[in-house]
């Protein structure tokens, strides 16, 4: 009850694709670019060890330079199993730019960016951004345009921050725990390896195997 179908380019502000800049030297204006290949997709979120440093002018950082809770859209791109258009939210403090293979998404005041993200995240596990996909060359484009003009269903904004909290916390318990099991799973394959090494240089004394009538 309540809630209201809008299209997204609705609760859009503005949207913009990056620019990849020049090689970084020593004069001032260098920047982080963020790019798909610093995309957590499992976390939503941007992420990365290793950031990539390229140089702009004055201008172009003052046009591109991501302000915090952006929606970042993987517009080219993407692979057979993995179709463009994944999507996260720079949720950091720090300065940076990014790339032209990335279209950033300001929401308007009427929806949360957090909410929206997730609403992204559904219609891509949905399958819904392969209506938008143009193939050129072998390299996937999503036409953001017309993606845009998808329908989300929306509640009020309390209720939006009240979801997007809810979906925080469970899908945190859920990255612990798949955490958690890839460890045990790194313990079990080094065990697996002492049990193999000990066996087989007398270690450890193996028991007798009876012969089994099949």
């Amino acid at each position: 009850a309540g809630w209201k179908v809008y299209r997204l380019k609705n609760l859009v502000k503005s949207h913009e694709g990056g620019i990849w800049g020049l090689e970084p030297h020593d004069k001032e204006n260098n920047i982080i670019c963020i790019r798909v290949a610093d995309f957590n997709f499992e976390k939503f979120s941007v992420e990365s060890h290793d950031y990539t440093i390229r140089n702009y002018t004055t201008d172009q950082i003052k046009s591109f330079k991501l302000q915090k809770n952006a929606i970042l859209i993987e517009k080219s791109g993407g692979g057979e199993t993995s179709p463009v258009r994944k999507t996260v939210i720079f949720d950091h403090d720090w300065s940076a730019l990014y790339a032209n293979f990335i279209e950033a998404i300001y929401p308007t005041s009427a929806v949360d960016s957090k909410f929206l993200l997730y609403f992204f995240i559904t219609l891509y596990y949905a399958g819904v951004n392969k209506k938008y996909i143009k193939q050129t060359t072998g390299i996937q484009n999503l036409d953001i345009t017309s993606y845009l003009y998808e329908k989300v269903p929306l509640p009020s904004l309390p209720e939006q921050e009240a979801i997007a909290a809810y979906l925080d916390e469970k899908t945190t318990l859920i990255d612990t725990l798949i955490a958690d099991i890839h460890r045990q799973i790194e313990q079990l394959k080094k065990y697996r390896k002492i049990i193999i090494h000990d066996a087989v240089t007398g270690r450890v004394k193996v028991p007798e195997v009876q012969n089994a009538n099949y």
